[in-house]
């Protein structure tokens, strides 16, 4: 056997049993990563055993705090948030959870607002509801506040959540900014962004790359992962592991 072909079989002998020893560590540690037809990698999963835990709705939906996901990147998780009318602020709260955050790229449509603070514009509720095709959600007058936070990248704070809504009964919907500064941002009515990190030191598959991220939780610095596969799904699914 010439020498390439060694170094060759070397390779996949390793690859062999890498793939065998990271399949084998899912397993063990009983994280589902299947929900109806789409699949997940790691740190994703559908229960207690997985790194990130997602819902998985009775009709096979990727969800996350009762939202349906659309997306999954290597930093962020794209989010499904259609108007409603009486969705009540709280309800934000499952957005804010020891591994992810809303990012400053979301704005957010607030209702029934008591509050005389400057939130940077205001939309008749009716004539927004109009445009969407649906049922005006207040009586006339009633206008829909626009919260953006002044941040320039990273998370948000449940703290600086509740005290930029307060005063405020409803989150109506949100939109995100998408884009780079290659490109033209735009804004995405009807969806959010939820980033994602990972407790612990980088410790990366070799593949794969991995960055110190600033989070709204307690201890400051954490990983992220920052290599991805795109699946059958549609979903971008991160595939590199932070312990």
């Amino acid at each position: 056997m010439s020498s390439s072909h060694q170094n060759l079989f070397f390779f996949f002998f390793l690859l062999f049993f890498e793939l065998v020893f990271f399949f084998a560590a899912t397993r063990a540690s009983g994280c589902n990563q299947t929900c109806g037809s789409a699949t997940v990698s790691y740190p994703f999963g559908f229960s207690d055993g997985c790194g990130i835990r997602l819902n998985c709705s009775a009709a096979g939906e990727m969800q996350l705090s009762g939202h349906r996901i659309g997306v999954i990147t290597h930093e962020a998780i794209i989010l499904d948030v259609q108007p409603v009318c009486d969705r009540p602020i709280l309800a934000a709260e499952g957005l804010f959870r020891s591994h992810y955050a809303l990012t400053s790229s979301n704005t957010l449509f607030l209702r029934n607002c008591s509050s005389q603070r400057d939130y940077g514009c205001s939309i008749s509720t009716e004539k927004m509801a109009r445009r969407l095709n649906l049922t005006s959600c207040g009586l006339q007058g009633d206008d829909t506040v626009c919260y953006s936070s002044r941040k320039t990248d990273g998370f948000l704070s449940w703290e600086e959540f509740t005290e930029a809504t307060a005063g405020c009964a409803f989150m109506f919907a949100s939109a995100r900014y998408e884009g780079d500064t290659f490109s033209n941002p735009s804004l995405v009515f009807g969806e959010a962004e939820t980033g994602w990190w990972l407790n612990g030191e980088c410790r990366c598959a070799a593949n794969a790359n991995c960055k110190r991220v600033d989070t709204p939780v307690s201890g400051g610095v954490q990983a992220s992962v920052a290599a991805a596969t795109r699946g059958s799904s549609g979903t971008v699914s991160p595939t590199a592991q932070v312990a």
